[in-house]
């Protein structure tokens, strides 16, 4: 009579935590770099759409302001300050987007490996 099948052996706490042989550092690796990319277009978008929004609100309130302007000296001055304005918050905003998409500190040490 045939010997019984044997079971095959178990896998140790190890192998078990990684089935089909993933290496977590590896999976995180490739990871990561995914998520910052999805976090940076998330903080991008959010952005845009918060000056958007102030900008939209001012055009409002200018052409809310040009109703009531007196004469068209009035009206060439008010909108001469709109653009300026409008120039000026364009250039913040410009500089915020910029260092949205600069990494932090402690990011750009680590991947220099200077960081503590």
């Amino acid at each position: 009579m045939p010997a019984p099948a044997q079971a095959p052996p178990r896998p140790s706490a190890q192998q078990a935590a990684q089935p089909l042989g993933f290496d977590a550092a590896a999976v995180n690796g490739v990871l990561l770099p995914s998520r910052q990319i999805a976090e940076l277009a998330s903080n991008f978008g959010t952005e845009v759409l918060r000056f958007a929004s102030r900008r939209l609100h001012a055009q409002a309130e200018h052409f809310d302001a040009l109703t009531r302007c007196g004469s068209m000296q009035d009206v060439m001055d008010r909108q001469m300050e709109f653009l300026r304005r409008a120039s000026s918050e364009y250039t913040e905003e410009l500089g915020a987007v910029m260092r949205l998409a600069q990494p932090a500190p402690d990011a750009q040490a680590r991947k220099d490996g200077t960081a503590d």
